[in-house]
């Protein structure tokens, strides 16, 4: 157990490691990082649970989650980084649920690492007033499950499906952003069912983009499907 810790000024700040299990982080602040706020790496560190921390202000990832397994970021804070306020890089059946992230670059990124990134689940999180998007799906991630988000004032795009294969994304609340949803991946993906409204563009299809669109409710957005 890591619990109730301020820590200031370094380069991460709470770093679970190669072989570490049923790790609790729960309840830091973490201030000022030169690179990350809060790393969780490596194919044998599993079941760890990053709980109601607040991040802010790290250079690179506030919470960076690198080739782990079935780590769970719950409940988190995460603001003012320069780059990706929570980053899936690789592992299996990583879980994002209920954090707040805003200010940063991009809010929630899925990608490779040195393993494919598979299963992620991207579930109720706000994500608002991001200067890049709120929640990109990028190349060397697979069967990612995006659902029950809020995405609020982010400048291109509350979700950029960018990469990666047979994502899912349901039940999202998107308003206000560059673009709702943004799509230059050529892997199909599928987008059902979420609330799209007064966006610059409701749903955007770039570079050759591919994905299933059905029973969406769009409105009050300048383009609502282009």
């Amino acid at each position: 157990l890591i619990a109730n810790n301020t820590v200031r000024t370094g380069t991460n700040g709470i770093t679970v490691g190669y072989g570490s299990t049923n790790t609790v982080v729960r309840g830091n602040t973490i201030l000022h990082q030169t690179s990350r706020g809060i790393y969780i790496v490596g194919t044998s560190a599993s079941l760890t649970r990053v709980e109601s921390n607040r991040v802010a202000g790290a250079a690179t990832n506030g919470i960076r989650i690198e080739d782990a397994y079935r780590t769970t970021v719950r409940g988190n804070t995460v603001e003012s980084n320069a780059v990706v306020g929570i980053a899936l890089a690789g592992g299996r059946t990583n879980e994002t649920r209920t954090n707040t992230i805003r200010r940063v670059a991009t809010g929630i990124a899925v990608s490779g690492g040195a393993t494919p990134s598979v299963g992620a689940v991207l579930d109720g999180n706000d994500l608002r007033t991001n200067s890049i998007d709120g929640v990109r799906l990028d190349v060397g991630g697979r069967d990612a499950d995006v659902r029950r988000n809020t995405g609020v004032g982010n400048a291109r795009a509350a979700i950029l499906i960018a990469g990666g294969t047979n994502s899912v994304l349901t039940y999202n609340v998107l308003r206000g952003n560059g673009a709702g949803f943004r799509v230059s991946n050529l892997a199909p993906s599928l987008v059902e069912r979420n609330l799209v409204t007064n966006n610059a563009a409701g749903f955007r299809v770039v570079a050759g983009g591919v994905a299933t669109v059905r029973y969406n409710n769009l409105g009050g957005n300048v383009t609502n499907l282009s």
